[in-house]
């Protein structure tokens, strides 16, 4: 037991010696190759965290398809189906105020680069929570790490246009990708997009199909949201 006990603390020794060279987010790291037992308990918890982000996105589009079906579904009438997406839509809400403030709470702990080195699908999974927030300033100082994340593909091009798009739609920019649209009129028009001779290179860049392809797509999915 005393040579375990001394084993970690030399260990704490040697990191904090090296702490000059070493980033914040690498120091659990660093103790980990120092020590076993810290290195099984940093494992577990970021398996807990890739898991819980993955539940956060499942909940996330699970009340998103549950919207659209209630919306597209022609058979209910319309005074009921008004009714029920105003419950789905309230159930929208609850759920996405809280997948943001469980991931508020989880970047006290950990940081986005700590995130994305979890698993490869945890950055994309919080990149849902984030998208969907309607937090502004939660989507802004999230957008760099996302515009890292992909140009290391970490996550796709298509994830950081439809973060960017939506807090310049936010902040009555226009829209650089094309990604963001509304309802006017009975159909669905995108908003106000920048440079638009150059809009499907800027897609093309970051793997995204055609503008005209996507936007035609994007009627066919919210047919009768409108």
């Amino acid at each position: 037991m005393h040579s375990l006990i001394g084993a970690f603390f030399y260990s704490v020794l040697l990191l904090q010696d090296a702490s000059t060279a070493i980033e914040l987010d690498d120091k659990e790291h660093a103790l980990a190759l120092m020590n076993p037992y810290h290195a099984k308990v940093v494992a577990l918890r970021e398996e807990n965290l890739a898991i819980e982000l993955a539940r956060m996105q499942q909940l996330d589009q699970l009340v998103r398809t549950n919207f659209l079906e209630i919306a597209n579904d022609k058979k209910m009438p319309a005074a009921m189906r008004s009714i029920v997406l105003e419950q789905a839509n309230q159930t929208l809400n609850s759920t996405d105020a809280l997948n943001t403030a469980r991931l508020k709470t989880i970047l006290q702990t950990f940081s986005w680069k700590q995130i994305a080195a979890v698993r490869p699908d945890a950055a994309g999974n919080a990149f849902l929570i984030v998208q969907h927030s309607g937090d502004l300033e939660f989507m802004e100082n999230a957008l760099p790490n996302f515009e890292q994340f992909a140009q290391k593909g970490v996550v796709n091009g298509g994830a950081y246009a439809l973060l960017f798009d939506r807090v310049a739609m936010m902040n009555d920019r226009p829209q650089r990708y094309g990604s963001q649209a509304r309802c006017v009129g009975g159909e669905l028009v995108s908003y106000e997009i920048e440079n638009r001779e150059q809009l499907d290179k800027r897609r093309a860049d970051f793997g995204m199909q055609p503008f005209d392809v996507y936007i035609k797509g994007l009627k066919n999915t919210y047919i009768n949201s409108c």
